[in-house]
């Protein structure tokens, strides 16, 4: 079955997943110019870390081990987790393993720095992983 998602974007693999995860990002980026511009950092940050989700931590890293070549990093994670069980593709479930497995340096860093900063992170990884969701519908 086709989406309206699948319409706009093309379908539902890596370059498509690409492709929203860039719209996201420009729209956090674009809304958060517009109605919060004293709060930069914080948009800026969900922006951020909405792309580097998809990017980094993608809930398809459960395949890593047939990518060619693959992440060693992602390895272990990919022979563990089921490809599109709940761990990967769960909403608040998958994002949370993702976060904890992929993003432990950088959220650590940023809850000391600001814990505001860790919370935007995670409110835009939440964001990319439910357009991403969308997609695979």
């Amino acid at each position: 079955m086709t989406t309206p998602l699948r319409l706009i974007f093309g379908g539902s693999n890596r370059q498509h997943h690409l492709r929203m995860s860039m719209t996201l990002t420009s729209a956090i980026a674009a809304t958060g110019y517009y109605y919060a511009y004293d709060l930069w950092p914080l948009w800026l940050t969900t922006a951020a870390a909405c792309y580097g989700q998809e990017a980094w931590a993608t809930a398809d890293r459960d395949v890593e081990p047939s990518r060619k070549p693959p992440c060693l990093y992602w390895l272990p994670y990919g022979h563990i987790v089921k490809h599109r069980g709940l761990l990967s593709h769960g909403l608040v479930i998958g994002t949370v393993v993702r976060l904890a497995y992929g993003w432990w340096p950088m959220l650590w860093l940023l809850w000391n720095l600001l814990p505001a900063l860790a919370v935007a992170w995670c409110v835009g990884a939440l964001i990319n992983d439910l357009g991403h969701l969308a997609l695979d519908l």
